[in-house]
C-alpha cells in the first residue's frame, strides 16, 4: 500500500511539473510586440540598408523605446525611413521622423521630408529618390507625458564625409543650427514630391 501511495504521489509531481513548463511559453508569447514590419510598411522591393537600423534609448543609459529603421529599393533608387515603437504601443505618443537627400554637387542639404504626429505604433513611411546620393535620416520618440524623447539619427553612402555640407556639423549630430534639430511639424514637402502616407 506504501509503494502504491509513493507512486501516486511521484506521477502527481511530474504532472504538475509537466503543466509547469507548458505555461512559461505561454507567458512569453504574450509579450506585446509591434505588429508592423518596416518590409511590410514601405512596400514592395524595400530592404533594410546595413547598419540601418538604430535603436532609440529613452534617457542613458536607458532602455529601448523604438527603432529607426532605414531600407532602400535598387529598382526605383528610393530611401525609405520610418521610426517604429516598440514601448506604449497602442497608445498615441508623438513620433517622428525625417530623411534628406545630400545636394548633388555634395554641399548638403539638398532636398528633405519630415513628419511628426501623434502615433500608436509608427511614423513613416517617408520615401525619397535618392540617386543613390548621400543621405542622412533621424527619428524621435516622446514619453507618454511628452517628456524623456528617445533620439537616433544616421546617414548612408556618405562615405568618408566628415560634416552635412556646412562647418561644425558632424556627419550624425544633428545639433544647433543642423536640419536635423528636432522638427515642429511643418517642414514642408519639396516641389513635385509626394506627401508622406500618415503613420498609424
Amino acid at each position: 500500500m506504501m509503494r502504491l501511495v509513493k507512486k501516486k504521489a511521484a506521477l502527481a509531481a511530474l504532472v504538475a511539473a509537466a503543466a509547469a513548463v507548458t505555461v512559461v511559453p505561454a507567458q512569453a508569447a504574450s509579450a506585446v510586440t509591434n505588429p508592423y514590419k518596416p518590409e511590410a510598411v514601405c512596400g514592395s522591393g524595400f530592404k533594410k540598408v546595413p547598419g540601418g537600423v538604430r535603436p532609440m534609448r529613452a534617457g542613458f543609459p536607458g532602455g529601448v523605446v523604438g527603432y529607426l529603421y532605414l531600407l532602400y529599393n535598387a529598382d526605383t533608387r528610393q530611401h525609405c525611413v520610418l521610426t517604429m515603437k516598440a514601448t506604449s504601443l497602442g497608445t498615441a505618443t508623438t513620433t517622428q521622423v525625417a530623411l534628406e537627400v545630400d545636394s548633388e554637387n555634395g554641399g548638403g542639404r539638398g532636398y528633405n521630408q519630415a513628419m511628426q504626429g501623434k502615433y500608436r505604433y509608427y511614423a513613416g513611411p517617408v520615401k525619397l529618390t535618392t540617386e543613390g546620393r548621400c543621405v542622412r535620416y533621424t527619428g524621435m520618440i516622446y514619453s507618454v507625458d511628452g517628456t524623456m524623447p528617445a533620439y537616433a539619427e544616421g546617414t548612408h553612402g556618405c562615405e568618408d564625409r566628415q560634416n552635412w555640407g556646412f562647418p561644425g556639423s558632424p556627419m550624425g549630430q544633428g545639433g544647433s543650427g543642423s536640419p536635423f534639430a528636432p522638427m515642429d511639424g511643418n517642414v514642408p514637402a519639396m516641389p513635385g514630391l509626394v506627401p508622406p502616407a500618415l503613420g498609424v
